[in-house]
């Protein structure tokens, strides 16, 4: 089947104006002398408007001066190819907006006059894609790299916010009963949102639970909405569930201002799959740290048997043999032989308490208030004594790994000081979870302070632990002897919230 001129001449003119992509053709000057309609949709001009415009008008003036060089390099060449291979181009709207593009050149000889003919594509689908790839790497890679939650979801909410071009994104996850907490925050006054506890009836908490995004037109008019969220003044939203394996990890939230377009079908199935890439990526970050747990737990499990079935039954065979000799022994040398006795004996209780240490179980097996009391139950034989133990706040709230190790490790310092240093005959353990903290509260009817002998680097160790999470960490001297140690954190590492009630 075969054309004439004119049939040909039209079936090109339709195809030019069906085209998506906008078409252009540039004389030897750089003058253009034809644009398809998709002009318009992409640079904003009318066709005609273009006409006999130098080809730049559609270039960043910054760059006008390199792309007239590489524009005259192309024309010498004579050859079809892709423009700038391996860089990121941009256009120019009328409006003076940006945007990423894709150009396809081929020079055309017509009426002995050369011309160049540039297929432009919106690369912004693209771009943001392989955007979303890169962050998702990022993301992964911090996680596998050991980096804590903490110092990772704001760097998720930071991305979710620039890939969805919003102007502030939030992540909520779990605590307890349903209800959740607003953990990281990026974007415009986001940070007021942090530590934000949302009720198991919220949205952001329905939607965690569930598996489907909702649009909100505006945040500052929708219902079940926090009004510390209506406050920013934000208009068009996305609530999206984050789950990995079926399994909840939280929900991502982002937004733009007031006014602002909404989101569009590509800005949710962009952000959709963003969700479930980070979400899976936290996932593989906690598995990677059960891992690590498990590692460091069977290690120091050896380290507890060697200790126990080496080092420990050698101190008791020397304290047997000092024993022994002590009574042929009088005068200064029984009293050496006594005194050595008395601090292997301290030597095996220290020893056995830091077996005790090693052979702690991971974190995650069981819950907080559980650990606590099987801390409180290994220390009693140190102790000579049970401590008291009250727990305060709901059992079954979900502290994140980095906050339920902190608070163990410094129980068990706590009531090693006491024990070694105290010589106390009670000893109160309390821990609440209120609010945005939680809250551990030592205290013993021991010899104080002042009298006490020094407890080496064992307090600096846990003011260290408070300061790292955001919390503090103090030692006061009791009225009626002994002393009190308050240490106190956020349930949310870096979270900026009110100040703590004192325990």
């Amino acid at each position: 089947m075969t054309f004439g001129s004119d049939k040909v001449d039209r079936l090109i003119a339709a195809i030019f104006a069906g085209s998506s992509d906008a078409i252009v053709v540039v004389d030897g000057s750089g003058r253009i002398r034809f644009a398809s309609q998709a002009v318009q949709t992409l640079f904003g001009f009318a066709p005609e408007e273009l006409v006999g415009e130098l080809v730049e008008v559609l270039i960043p003036p910054e760059l006008s001066g390199t792309h007239v060089r590489h524009r005259k390099g192309f024309a010498a060449s004579g050859r079809a190819r892709q423009m700038g291979s391996g860089l990121m181009l941009d256009g120019v709207n009328r409006d003076g907006s940006r945007f990423p593009v894709d150009v396809s050149l081929t020079p055309v000889d017509a009426d002995g006059e050369s011309y160049v003919a540039a297929i432009v594509r919106d690369a912004t689908p693209r771009v943001r894609t392989q955007r979303q790839i890169e962050s998702v790497n990022d993301i992964t890679s911090r996680f596998l790299g050991g980096s804590p939650l903490s110092e990772v979801l704001p760097v998720v909410a930071a991305q979710a916010r620039s890939l969805t071009v919003s102007q502030a994104a939030w992540i909520v996850m779990p605590v307890s009963d349903g209800s959740a907490v607003v953990a990281a925050a990026d974007g415009t006054e986001a940070g007021a949102l942090l530590g934000l506890e949302l009720s198991a009836t919220s949205r952001s908490a329905q939607v965690m639970r569930g598996t489907e995004l909702e649009m909100v037109p505006d945040l500052t008019a929708a219902a079940n909405v926090p009004p510390e969220v209506a406050a920013l003044g934000l208009g068009p939203a996305m609530y999206l569930p984050m789950a990995a394996r079926d399994r909840s990890v939280g929900a991502l939230i982002v937004a733009r201002t007031k006014g602002s377009p909404a989101f569009a079908e590509f800005d949710a199935l962009l952000a959709r799959s963003f969700a479930g890439a980070a979400a899976m990526a936290i996932a593989l970050g906690r598995a990677r740290s059960e891992l690590e747990r498990s590692r460091v737990s069977a290690e120091y499990e050896r380290i507890a048997m060697d200790l126990h079935d080496r080092v420990i039954q050698r101190a008791f065979a020397v304290g047997m043999s000092l024993e022994a000799v002590r009574g042929l022994a009088t005068g200064m040398v029984a009293d050496r032989i006594d005194s050595a006795v008395e601090e292997l004996d301290m030597v095996i209780r220290e020893l056995r308490n830091s077996i005790f240490r090693l052979s702690r179980p991971a974190t995650s097996k069981r819950s907080l208030h559980e650990q606590i009391r099987t801390v409180c139950d290994r220390a009693a034989e140190q102790l000579g004594f049970a401590p008291r133990i009250e727990l305060l706040g709901e059992a079954e709230t979900v502290v994140l790994d980095e906050v339920a190790d902190a608070v163990l490790a410094v129980s068990e310092e706590a009531l090693s000081n006491v024990a070694r240093h105290a010589h106390a005959r009670e000893v109160r353990l309390e821990v609440r979870i209120s609010g945005h903290w939680l809250r551990l509260r030592v205290t013993d009817d021991g010899i104080g302070r002042s009298r006490a002998r020094t407890a080496g680097n064992g307090l600096a160790n846990m003011q260290a632990r408070a300061q790292a999470l955001g919390g503090s960490c103090t030692v006061d001297d009791l009225e009626a002897g002994g002393l009190s140690l308050c240490w106190q954190v956020p349930l949310v590492p870096g979270a900026v919230r009110p100040d703590p009630v004192p325990l």
